[in-house]
């Protein structure tokens, strides 16, 4: 019996498995300069922490990451990621350790850093192995939810926001502190305007392409110039290494505690309700899935000393934003990265660090708008809590759409919108999920209190309708 089941799983899962490929193969055919584009549509997130956590100086032992490693292996995760769930499910940094570890550099080494990867992908494994991360994500409100989606996204705009006025010359011009920054912003919004009238034209790759040839030219000039600064190759040796007790403990509850409901909440929960959002045609990840996929990353990444990973919705939302609608995007990006690691991973570092700011800050304010814009549907046809089944027993039935009356919206917006409150005011997915919680509940309760007087209204009536009356009473 246990081996028909086994037989059966694995004849589903092999059919799933080419169906998503010929998808990959076949959108990759229709459009592959918006794939390729699509795919760089996160590097507003992925840029300013890897440079942060690479620091100044290169080197495997400078820094709390290798750059190396990180390449290779995030190159890797994507290369799966895009074969596996056939979506362009993103592949970026932790944001909560990597917060911590910035804030506080003198306290955070690679062992250190690496141990909070590693304890958030034993903890997510857990759940998802369980079962529990599926029930989980069934059971959250799905007002929670978009809050979740539109927190995330107005931070990403504020993040954007962040970065316009900073100094971005990092290739031998500076225009001043303001003005050269103001002039990137400037140009990459009048070509995305007139990209936008123009949809086969891939935004992103090109402006990609644009700053890489900015950068050589830099370089040259700096040369030129005499400067010792260059691009420089070399090739990735792995140096797998094995924290100590005490730097596991500082790392795992100092940073990883902070990143575990994040990773539920933004890159498993609202991760699978994007991606049936964004891309309904396509095979939707489960929970399970993509909790595995988490703790898969990290448990192999962490020991080399590579960044650590999860998926995202806000990356997601962004590489949608900019074409890529299968896993053919990541796949492309996953290839690039691992040649970029083995080989020329110094050269990416110093690419990074002269990437124009501003240029960060549109492509990060246009995947916040995408993941805003997901909180519209708050309480019409998107929700999937509005709708109801016919007769769940029977295979045949069918779903209709229940409208929610005016008081039932305005408490759905309410938690929305409380969850937002709660995540931009304090920086952390779980506060908000938490207050969220609190205001679903409250109105939860409200009903019950009210159901319970009504109900005990009703017997105080029907107690007094049977007393005897005036009239009732017998004759004398």
């Amino acid at each position: 019996m246990a081996t028909a089941r086994v037989k059966q799983l694995w004849a589903v899962e092999k059919d799933r498995f080419k169906e998503v490929q010929k998808r990959n193969l076949r959108i990759f055919r229709q459009q592959p300069w918006r794939e390729i584009s699509g795919s760089f549509g996160d590097i507003g997130t992925f840029i300013p922490i890897f440079i942060a956590l690479v620091g100044d100086r290169y080197g495997e032992d400078y820094g709390k990451i290798s750059a190396s490693s990180t390449l290779v292996f995030s190159g890797l995760f994507n290369l799966l990621t895009g074969i596996y769930f056939g979506i362009p499910l993103p592949v970026q940094p932790m944001k909560a350790i990597a917060a911590v570890a910035i804030a506080s550099p003198g306290d955070y080494n690679q062992a250190r850093y690496a141990s909070a990867g590693l304890f958030v992908a034993a903890v997510v494994g857990f759940l998802s192995l369980t079962g529990l991360v599926r029930w989980f994500t069934k059971r959250v409100p799905v007002p929670i939810v978009k809050g979740i989606q539109v927190g995330a996204g107005l931070s990403l705009m504020a993040s954007g926001f962040g970065k316009l006025p900073l100094r971005t010359s990092g290739w031998g011009w500076n225009m001043g502190y303001n003005g050269e920054a103001a002039m990137y912003a400037a140009c990459t919004l009048f070509f995305l305007l007139f990209c936008s009238t123009r949809p086969r034209l891939p935004f992103v790759l090109i402006v990609v392409s644009i700053t890489i040839l900015v950068g050589i030219i830099g370089v040259t000039v700096n040369a030129a110039q005499g400067h010792s600064w260059g691009p420089h190759f070399s090739i990735w040796h792995p140096r797998p290494f094995v924290p100590g007790t005490k730097d596991f403990a500082f790392g795992a509850f100092n940073a990883g505690l902070g990143q575990i409901p994040l990773t539920t909440l933004n890159s498993i929960v609202a991760v699978v309700y994007l991606a049936e959002d964004l891309l309904p045609e396509a095979p939707a990840p489960s929970a399970t899935a993509v909790g595995s996929s988490v703790a898969t990353m990290n448990l192999l990444g962490c020991w080399f000393r590579a960044m650590p990973v999860c998926h995202g919705s806000g990356g997601l939302a962004a590489q949608y934003r900019f074409g890529a609608r299968s896993g053919a995007s990541v796949i492309f990006l996953g290839l690039l990265k691992i040649i970029l690691g083995l080989f020329a991973s110094q050269f990416v570092v110093e690419w990074c660090h002269g990437f124009p700011g501003a240029i960060l800050a549109v492509l990060l304010l246009l995947a916040g708008i995408e993941l805003v814009k997901m909180g519209e549907n708050l309480n019409g046809k998107g929700a999937r809590d509005l709708w109801r089944v016919d007769d769940p027993n029977s295979q045949s039935s069918s779903k209709y759409f229940t409208h929610p009356d005016r008081t039932e919206r305005m408490r759905r917006y309410l938690v929305m919108t409380s969850t937002i409150g709660a995540i931009i005011g304090t920086h952390n997915d779980g506060v908000g999920f938490i207050v969220g919680l609190i205001v679903h509940f409250a109105f939860r309760y409200q009903d019950w209190e009210e159901g319970r007087r009504a109900r005990r209204e009703g017997q105080i009536r029907l107690g007094a309708d049977r007393s005897p009356g005036a009239d009732d009473r017998p004759e004398a």
